[in-house]
């Protein structure tokens, strides 16, 4: 039986952040997959192609906050159901 990998889209703009929040995620034992972004403008494009099972996203970033983000993925019907 296949393991499921769970996507999570990680949003942060600091990498001293990613790099926590990555160690700390990869030791959960479980299978998954993280993408990365530093701005909610091109986490957006990654939600679409990738689509992530979890989002985790600051709120301060450039070109798109994650307010921002988080209205325009609440707009799209498509993705509602992802978690952030």
């Amino acid at each position: 039986m296949e393991t499921k990998v769970f996507k999570i889209l990680i949003i942060e703009d600091d990498p001293i952040y990613v790099n926590i929040i990555q160690h700390t995620l990869k030791n959960i034992g479980r299978e998954i997959e993280l993408i990365l972004s530093d701005n909610g403008l091109d986490a957006l494009k990654l939600t679409e192609d990738k689509r992530p099972d979890l989002i985790l996203t600051d709120w301060d970033m450039p070109k798109m906050s994650g307010i921002e983000f988080c209205k325009e993925l609440q707009s799209n019907k498509e993705f509602q159901h992802i978690p952030v």
